[in-house]
């Protein structure tokens, strides 16, 4: 897989822009619309919008002034990821959740996010992060208070 990361590079001082006939960030502060070209059609994600953008050779992509645009490219579609959780549980009992692909993935570690969020709706940090996982398998263990 390929990380691509776009970025117009806005300065945000404008000292730093050089003599005095160049202080100006206006060419920056406005969006751009670019192509983003593949040596051979590959499978793309919008990293930053969690979106499939399917198998392309080419995509068009209009930059932000101050965003990035992140995208990802694999000469093979991402697998689905699956989760297993147990059915029911009971206050106290600690839940063992899997995660793994539903198909064979070329690369041998992969990592994925996971952000616990409490009756609220407000992430819990300290049950979230990233897991790594070998070959596409992995687990994470939650307690659930008394």
């Amino acid at each position: 897989m390929t990380l691509i990361g776009l970025l117009t590079n806005p300065h945000l001082r404008v000292d730093e822009l050089g003599p005095p006939e160049f202080k100006s960030n206006e060419r920056f502060a406005k969006a751009h619309a670019v192509k983003l070209s593949f040596p051979q059609e590959m499978y793309v994600y919008d990293v930053r919008g969690a979106k499939a953008l399917g198998r392309q050779k080419e995509v068009s992509v209009t930059l932000d002034p101050y965003e990035p645009a992140i995208f990802a490219a694999s000469p093979v579609a991402f697998s689905d990821l699956e989760i297993n959780t147990p059915v029911r549980l009971r206050r106290g009992e600690t839940a063992q959740i899997g995660f793994h692909l539903a198909r064979r993935s070329p690369a041998g570690t992969h990592v994925y996010h996971v952000d616990v969020v409490d009756p609220a709706g407000k992430r819990v940090d300290y049950y979230s992060g990233n897991i790594i996982a070998s070959h596409g398998h992995s687990s994470k263990v939650l307690p659930f208070a008394v």
